[in-house]
Order: C-alpha cells, then structure tokens, then sequence
C-alpha cells in the first residue's frame, strides 16, 4: 500500500496541509516532512504490514489494533 507512489504523495500533501496550519512553525515543519518522509513511509509500511500479520493470526493486543484503525482513519481524512 505504501509502496505506492501515488499513497506516498498523498501522505505528504495531508502532511503538508496539516502543517501548513502551524502558524509560527509552519515552514520548519513542511521542511521536516520533506526530510524526513523517507523514513516515516519504510516505518509506516513495517508497522502496517507487521498489523496485517498480527491480525491474521488473532495475536494482536486490543490497543495495536486500535492503533492501526486510528491510523488508517486519519491517513484518510
């Protein structure tokens, strides 16, 4: 899923706007996002794909699993 170019750009628009909204810092910030989505993508993608396997096998706690759906939800806000 992340993998995806087209995700990824749509995860640093939604990083970018939610940004944008800082005000005092907003420049700092759209300037960690560039820098830094590289990383938040690899570590995003190992975390959703390490749900996937724990939901799977019904191993996941209750909390992981909220997790990821509040992540997901708001990913597509």
């Amino acid at each position: 899923m992340l993998r995806d170019l087209d995700t990824q750009l749509v995860i640093v628009e939604l990083l970018l706007k939610t940004y944008s909204k800082a005000e005092n810092y907003a420049q700092q910030c759209k300037k960690m996002v560039l820098e830094f989505i590289p990383l938040i993508v690899v570590k995003s993608q190992k975390f959703l794909e390490m749900i996937d396997v724990c939901s799977a096998i019904h191993a996941c706690k209750l909390g992981t699993q909220a997790s990821a759906k509040t992540m997901l939800l708001t990913a597509t806000l």
